[in-house]
């Protein structure tokens, strides 16, 4: 099974897909529909493939602009202290380096951050969605009010939250991020068009022969090694035997035999770990 972070990242952090984005971000920070239309730009557009999907940030960050306002979009299976801690460092890091030297404040963008997990550790997380402001720590006061971050716990999506209807849009979007099965899928897509074409988007993606490669990927990688270890392994534990018989003075063709090595290698280990008198 693909991961959740790899399908949320395919349908709304690519270009071809904007329209989705678009509609989401408008469900996030509930704004008129199409409001967004044509006016969110992905500042991040890494494409998903086998060379990237192993950097966590590239799979898992959607770094989106709409008017005035710079977006962050998170994905994590398991959000912790320790992901929060990080989260927003890199939010206000966000906010820091968003105005140019020589540019008036009052030119600073408004920065929103969204942590979408599918379960969260965090006491203060007990409903779906939690607010939060950055604030400094020894003082504990707001840095600004132009840095708010929301947190979804979709561990706390309940399916009557995603009913068939258009009312409750959001919650049937989270609801897709969520789910594991296209049976899922298309139980909460039902009745909305623009779900049903998410939907067909992120079958595409997942039966894609691409995808199907970057899904192995990762135990491909973990094969490789270990037989790199194993082969690591023998060689060091036979250039040690190398060693071992050149300390006994056997002959260097007798050596060659018994470790199946050649007497140019034993002799090159020969002259790296002997001193010549």
């Amino acid at each position: 099974m693909l991961s959740n972070d790899l399908v949320f990242k395919e349908i709304f952090g690519t270009q071809k897909n904007i329209c989705f984005l678009e509609r989401f971000l408008e469900e996030l920070k509930e704004l008129p529909e199409y409001s967004l239309n044509g006016k969110a730009t992905i500042l991040n557009g890494n494409p998903l493939n086998k060379t990237n999907i192993k950097n966590k940030s590239v799979v898992s960050d959607i770094l989106v602009s709409i008017p005035n306002e710079i977006i962050n979009l998170e994905m994590y299976t398991q959000f912790d202290e320790e992901d929060f801690i990080k989260s927003k460092v890199y939010f206000f890091r966000i906010y820091s380096t968003d105005l140019p030297v020589g540019k008036d404040y009052k030119e600073q963008h408004k920065v929103s951050q969204y942590n979408i997990c599918l379960k969260s550790s965090l006491p203060f997380t007990k409903d779906l969605k939690t607010e939060y402001l950055l604030k400094e720590n020894e003082k504990n006061i707001v840095v600004s009010e132009d840095l708010k971050g929301t947190i979804y716990n979709l561990d706390k999506l309940n399916k009557q939250n995603y009913n068939v209807g258009e009312n409750n849009l959001l919650e049937r979007m989270l609801g897709l991020i969520k789910a594991k099965t296209d049976e899922e899928r298309n139980s909460i897509a039902k009745g909305s068009e623009l779900l049903m074409d998410v939907v067909t988007q992120i079958k595409k993606f997942l039966y894609d022969e691409e995808t199907k490669e970057m899904k192995n990927f990762p135990d491909k990688w973990k094969r490789e090694g270990i037989k790199q270890g194993v082969e690591q392994g023998i060689e060091q534990n036979q250039q040690k035997i190398i060693i071992n018989m050149l300390k006994e003075h056997e002959p260097i063709e007798k050596i060659a035999k018994y470790t199946d090595s050649s007497i140019k290698e034993i002799n090159k280990i020969q002259k790296e770990h002997f001193t010549e008198n």
